[in-house]
């Protein structure tokens, strides 16, 4: 990580792309997930917390898009470097789901 900072990752809560994807939770498409790196540079005072929320669409296990829809833009990156490397399972299906991470500098 290069610094004192705790990483936290929280969750908030297809084959035919003409057909509407379905909206199901992350952890069920992509039960294998990256928690982000705390990215660099950050000058704050321990226990300071920032919150990310992102827009993934899986299709048939490949995460396909990823859109930052919320939160501080230094960690954007990060949010899509992680979310790159989710392990989704190849069931036929275009899903999207919404995901929010906590990012949290350690005590």
């Amino acid at each position: 990580m290069g610094d004192a900072a705790a990483r936290h990752a929280v969750p908030a809560a297809a084959a035919d792309a003409t057909a509407p994807p379905i909206r199901k939770a992350i952890a069920l498409a992509c039960p294998v997930q990256v928690a982000p790196e705390m990215p660099s540079g950050l000058h704050r005072e321990p226990g300071d917390e920032w919150l990310v929320t992102a827009q993934i669409t899986v299709n048939n296990g490949v995460i396909e898009a990823v859109k930052i829809v919320a939160g501080p833009r230094i960690f954007h990156d990060k949010v899509r470097e992680a979310i790159r490397k989710y392990r989704c399972q190849a069931d036929g299906l275009r899903v999207e789901a919404t995901q929010v991470f906590r990012f949290k500098l350690g005590q």
